[in-house]
């Protein structure tokens, strides 16, 4: 009896393993994030200019999805949001925790690590937290913790 039991042990191990497998491929096939998301968001930062839909399909690759919403175009890429209008960047925003900000903050961060790291706000409203500077930096927070990390760019 202990022969067969062994047996069926390493069936349902095989199985579980092969299961687990077969989902993990999945899983790194439909949540692959885009090509250099730090940098691309290190650049969007410091150059300060007004990128276009082909500059960001060269720098990130295809959108997984392309939405229209208020006005804006909106690239959905894996955690990461790009929005434009005519046809410039006009927001971009981290809505998954995979990715930090140059600013060094990410999403699923308490309120407090936020405030402790970039001190207080600019403005602050009902689950927003606003920091001005060469961009604007909105985090949208939910329950105390950061849902959403955008800079949002001004139009030239």
């Amino acid at each position: 009896m202990r022969f067969h039991t062994s047996k069926w042990c390493v069936f349902v191990g095989a199985m579980v393993l092969a299961q687990a497998c077969s989902g993990s491929q999945q899983a790194a096939v439909e949540h692959r994030p885009p090509l250099d998301v730090p940098g691309f968001l290190q650049t969007m930062v410091d150059r300060q200019v007004q990128v276009s839909t082909d500059e960001v399909t060269a720098l990130l690759g295809a959108p997984v999805r392309i939405r229209e919403a208020e006005l804006r175009t909106i690239f959905d890429y894996y955690g990461l949001e790009v929005g434009f209008m005519s046809g410039r960047v006009a927001h971009v925003a981290l809505v998954d925790a995979r990715y930090t900000a140059p600013e060094g903050v990410r999403v699923g961060w308490a309120e407090s690590q936020v405030l402790r790291l970039l001190g207080a706000p600019t403005r602050q409203a009902s689950g927003l937290l606003e920091y001005e500077g060469t961009t604007r930096l909105v985090l949208t927070v939910e329950q105390g913790v950061v849902s959403r990390v955008e800079w949002r760019f001004a139009a030239q």
